[in-house]
Parts: structure tokens; sequence; C-alpha cells
């Protein structure tokens, strides 16, 4: 365990216990349900952050601005107007609480936020029309296709809860933003919501120097997944246009369950010194068999870095989605945060 490990554990080991105001409200937005192990081995109070990718859609777990971000996206709108999709925290210090809600969608169709432990969701469908001259017609409806539809990491029966009513359709120009509130806790001043914002150049990608100070400490752990190719014992066998960030990566392989992969184990025991990041490629061992994933390297940079591997042989995707029968790639949380 390195400092940097010690400090993370010595800061939630003292986290005050939640006042009861706090629990019922929480309760309210997200009812709960028994804990249930639905990622393998050990199991997670939240859903990871995304699957990153899994129609060619970039999403980075992160941060774009200073305010923290559980995700973003981006893509271009007719017109050639780019747009960028995001869901927030606020206040910045929040973001301990919902970094692990699990998100689907972005921008131009479906913004989701998901709770594997209750099986629940909110969101809605963006429908966005260009009116000319940099101008576009911003239109939140309620959502007409389940959690299970849109993501093969909807495994259960999950339900939808209600959200904050949707707010009325805005005119958006290129450089303003359209916010809708997915979960508000009155009591706390806390809420998360999902921003679109316009721009006539692309959008940069994100970067951890620009993020809160509650978040820049754990840039020297997070990994960034870009383009990656997988390899088995010198074969490649899948490979994606995928983009994101995350404390962990990980790739699915059906019949074998899910490989996570970090630089850290950050007192997860499950996470075990298996492999090496070298350049853009991790490299490691599990079971006999060699595993090469390239497109992948720390946001710091730096020269090699040890990689702890957490082989979850029991992970398993909704069966009835398209994608489940295929490999698949995506970022998540640092280990400490997927007991």
């Amino acid at each position: 365990m390195t400092d940097q490990d010690l400090d993370l554990l010595l800061d939630r080991w003292d986290a005050p216990e939640a006042s009861p105001t706090m629990r019922s409200s929480l309760r309210a937005a997200i009812p709960a349900r028994p804990r249930r192990k639905l990622f393998g081995v050990v199991p997670l109070r939240w859903a990871l952050a995304g699957l990153a990718g899994a129609a060619g859609v970039a999403v980075a777990a992160g941060v774009v601005s200073r305010q923290p971000v559980i995700s973003s996206g981006s893509g271009q709108l007719e017109g050639g107007v780019y747009y960028r999709s995001s869901m927030r925290v606020a206040p910045a210090l929040a973001i301990w609480k919902w970094f692990q809600l699990g998100t689907c969608g972005g921008g131009r169709g479906v913004n989701i936020l998901y709770n594997h432990d209750a099986q629940t969701y909110v969101g809605y469908e963006m429908e966005i029309s260009s009116l000319g001259n940099g101008q576009y017609l911003m239109s939140p409806k309620p959502l007409t296709r389940t959690l299970s539809q849109l993501t093969p990491l909807a495994v259960g029966s999950y339900r939808q809860v209600a959200s904050p009513p949707l707010p009325a359709s805005r005119i958006v120009r290129v450089g303003e933003a359209f916010d809708v509130d997915l979960i508000v806790v009155p009591e706390k001043d806390e809420r998360v919501f999902s921003r679109i914002e316009l721009s006539a150049a692309p959008f940069g990608k994100p970067s951890w120097r620009d993020a809160p100070p509650e978040q820049q400490r754990f840039a020297g752990m997070m990994l960034e997944l870009s383009a990656p190719k997988l390899y088995q014992n010198g074969a490649l066998i899948a490979e994606a246009p995928n983009a994101g960030q995350g404390g962990s990566v990980w790739f699915y392989l059906p019949d074998r369950g899910r490989y996570l992969m970090s630089l850290t184990n950050s007192g997860n025991l499950n996470f075990a010194e298996a492999g090496v990041l070298r350049g853009n490629t991790i490299e490691f061992q599990v079971g006999g068999e060699s595993f090469q994933l390239t497109g992948v390297q720390s946001v710091n940079g730096g020269g090699d870095r040890a990689v702890y591997v957490c082989h979850e042989q029991s992970f398993h995707l909704n069966p009835d989605h398209p994608l489940s029968k295929r490999p698949l790639f995506g970022t998540a949380g640092l280990p400490m945060l997927l007991k």
C-alpha cells in the first residue's frame, strides 16, 4: 500500500455518520433494496462509471471543468456545431456520495443515472432541433425506453423512479448550456444534473489539471482508455473505439467474465498485483493465460507501473441485450469504491 492509498483510507475512516434527514432524503430519491452480488465475487455498492463507448460514444469518468463530473461525452450536431453532455454534481464535496452512480446515454438521446443495489434509475430523453444561425431548440422528454433496452449492464429488474420536473423547451445558442436536474436533495443543497453545452469548435479532452482540488489528488491513480485492442496469448481477439478515464479499466469476455485493472488496490484485496503498465500497454497473466491491452495509459504519464487485476468470473451482462454476446471495454472507479 502506498502513502497515497493510506491517505485515502484514513480520509474515509473518520467519516461522520449520515444524519437521519439525509438518509431519508436519499431513500426517497433512490429507494434501497437488499445488497446483491451483481459484479462477481464481491458485492458492489453502485454501478460502475458507465459502459465507455459501447456504441462508439466517448465516455470519460472524471472531470471536464472546475465542477465535479460523473461522466461526459461529446459529438457533433447538424450544422457543424459540437455538443458536450456531462453528468455533474453540486456542490463539489458531494462528488463522493454520487460518483459511483451508473450513467447511460448522453447528449442527443437518452440521459440516465442508475443504482445497481436499489435496481432503480432516473432519466430523460433530449430532442435537439437545429433552427439555423447557431441556434438549437432543446426539448427534454420523458423516457420511452427502459434501462435494460439501453445498456447490457442493466442486469435484473430495474424500475424507474420519479425525478424532478423536466424543464420547458428552450432555444440554446453556441456558447450556452442546458441543465436538467435528475436528483435533488434540498436539505443539503445537493443536486445531480445533466448539462448539455454547445460550441463552434470541438471540445478539448478532459484534464485532471482542471479538476477541483477534491479530485486532483486522485490523478496519479487514474487510467485513460483510448481505442483499446486486446490480445490473448499473442492473438488479437477484440478492439473498439472506446475512450474514457477512470480509477480502473476493464474488458469483458463472454463466458469468461470481466477483468478489472488498476494502478492500486487501495485496500481491496480482490485486486492482486499481476502485471505492468508499460507505455500504452498493460500486460498481465491470470489463470495461466497472458493478456495484453493496448490503448491504455496513466493520465499522469511516467514510467512503468505495477498493475493490480481482479478477475470477476461470475460477472455477466443482460442476456437480452445484443451487446452481451461480444467482448466489451469500459472504465470504472478505484478499487476502494468497488468493495
